[in-house]
């Protein structure tokens, strides 16, 4: 069997999802996520929609959800531009709207050794989303992307539909 990455996976997952868009900026720490999408994108029949700021693509993701009845897909990297979905997961939240938003960190070593040093790139995310979300999970490795992905569906349509998070580190897209 061929080996894949933790990215081409977790592209997998959500294509098993029925997902058809991804809403972000592009970004170094989910590059062989983008990768994937690139490669597999099409054979898949999904794509990614690049908007202008990370608020922008929450509330792209929120429509798209509202509109289809589908949950919304947004990722963003680490730090601020995690911070910036947050807009567009409160006013999921607020509205009874299915959302995933997935974030990525950097290294899991790195990031656990600075997270609480005020560095703007290793924020607790966890923290960060809890109160705007109704679940909060962190991959650490790679093989628990499928089950991970496949909860926070779930949670997210469960009872009222609302918004979750996911973060994965860089190094377990690898």
């Amino acid at each position: 069997m061929a080996e894949i990455t933790g990215g081409e996976l977790l592209l997998r997952c959500l294509h098993a999802e029925s997902v058809r868009y991804i809403h972000a900026i592009t970004d170094g720490t989910y590059m062989i996520f983008l990768e994937a999408l690139e490669r597999l994108g099409e054979e898949f029949g999904m794509r990614l929609v690049v908007p202008r700021h990370e608020a922008a693509a929450a509330h792209m993701a929120d429509a798209y959800s509202r509109v289809t009845g589908e949950p919304g897909v947004v990722m963003a990297c680490a730090g601020p531009g995690a911070a910036n979905l947050l807009s567009g997961v409160i006013c999921a939240q607020a509205e009874g709207v299915p959302l995933v938003a997935i974030t990525t960190m950097r290294r899991t070593a790195v990031s656990d050794d600075y997270r609480h040093t005020g560095s703007t790139q290793s924020p607790d995310h966890l923290a960060l989303f809890r109160p705007a979300v109704k679940w909060n999970g962190r991959v650490n490795h790679w093989q628990r992307i499928p089950d991970m992905v496949r909860h926070a569906f779930r949670v997210a349509l469960a009872d009222t539909p609302g918004p979750v998070h996911l973060l994965i580190p860089e190094d377990v897209l690898a």
